[in-house]
């Protein structure tokens, strides 16, 4: 004799009815339940709690509100665990909030991508699946934009200590990790051209960085280990190559790393 929790539909107390039998009586008012009526009311409250749950959770994303929006989206996936777009947006949310030593950004990515292969796993129309992907991309690239600016990436050239300098070359390499995803989510779509090309330049630049050396302090060059550079470099010579194939009158001679930061190569 299975038992259902419900909300009284007199006093809205919570109680238990058998499911075999058309009613019961509520141990509050003592108020007869009719078992269909207080189902389809227990429906339309949850149903009602999320999408209150989900408008607050958009609106404190929207101010950057980024706790209050992650304890939102938590809500909604407790009461839909599928609903993709709080599955998304609860990691971004959580992830502007992290310190970069944390690498957020690779979080966010591997978790854009779950979300991705979930939404292809279940078969979801093509305009869908597109509308998840620019999503993606678009929050993802805010991100990476975020990190860049946050830690100045584009003006640092010497560091306190190689732990500074160490995160900062993290940064360089997930900006790159982060940036290539995004390239891969919208290569097929015409519209998003400019950006492509854009996304290539950036990569080519923070790959540029990441080979470079940089100074301490206290005067002492510090760079990549030399397993690391020849990667970095190979990454920077395919982006360049694809680049150049995408705009055939790019001027390839103002890409480059000078030697003296592959040595060893």
């Amino acid at each position: 004799m299975p038992y259902i929790k419900v909300n009284c539909t007199s006093c809205g107390g919570d109680i238990q009815l058998d499911d075999e039998r058309e009613s019961g009586v509520c141990l509050y008012c003592g108020s007869k339940v009719i078992f269909k009526d207080a189902i389809q009311r227990n429906d339309l409250s949850v149903s009602h709690k999320h999408e209150n749950f989900m408008k607050i959770a958009t609106n404190a994303y929207k101010v950057k509100n980024y706790p209050e929006a992650e304890e939102y989206f938590r809500k909604v996936l407790e009461l839909d665990a599928d609903n993709w777009e709080a599955m998304l947006y609860k990691e971004f949310s959580r992830c502007w909030t992290e310190p970069v030593s944390k690498h957020p950004l690779l979080k966010a990515m591997e978790n854009s991508k779950i979300v991705l292969s979930i939404a292809i796993n279940k078969q979801n129309n093509n305009d869908e699946i597109n509308t998840i992907k620019d999503k993606i991309y678009f929050e993802l690239c805010y991100l990476v934009a975020g990190t860049i600016k946050a830690d100045d990436l584009s003006k640092i050239s010497y560091f306190n200590d190689m732990e500074t300098y160490v995160i900062a070359l993290n940064n360089f390499l997930n900006c790159s990790a982060v940036y290539e995803y995004c390239a891969y989510l919208i290569i097929d779509n015409p519209k998003f051209k400019p950006d492509l090309i854009r996304l290539y330049e950036w990569i080519i630049w923070l790959n540029t960085e990441a080979a470079e050396f940089k100074k301490l302090s206290n005067s002492q060059n510090v760079g990549a280990d030399r397993q690391s550079r020849r990667i970095i470099v190979e990454r920077f010579d395919a982006y360049v190559f694809k680049l150049k194939a995408l705009v055939p009158d790019t001027n390839i001679k103002k890409y480059k790393i000078e030697k003296k930061y592959v040595e060893n190569y």
